[in-house]
């Protein structure tokens, strides 16, 4: 379960990548190193499985955001005054 771990840390911290901004994806970056850092020395089996869940639901959440920030951010309307 270690490795299944650190993949998706991994795939976290490259989703932060996908931010339209610098800051979002540093925040998110810092978001998955607490939360990997708070969880680590989870020996529990269960709770781990159940931790490696929810980090993949929040993955899709991530790339989902990214996706719609993205799109948003790139709307040049998006600053215009009327």
């Amino acid at each position: 379960m270690r490795a299944e771990a650190l993949s998706l840390f991994r795939q976290l911290h490259r989703a932060a990548g996908l931010m339209p901004t610098s800051n979002r994806a540093a925040f998110v970056r810092a978001k998955v190193r607490h939360e990997y850092e708070a969880h680590r020395g989870e020996l529990e089996a269960d709770r781990v499985r159940f931790l490696l869940r929810v980090g993949e639901t929040q993955l899709d959440n991530i790339k989902s955001q990214a996706e719609h920030l993205s799109a948003l951010f790139a709307d040049p309307n998006l600053h215009a005054r009327e």
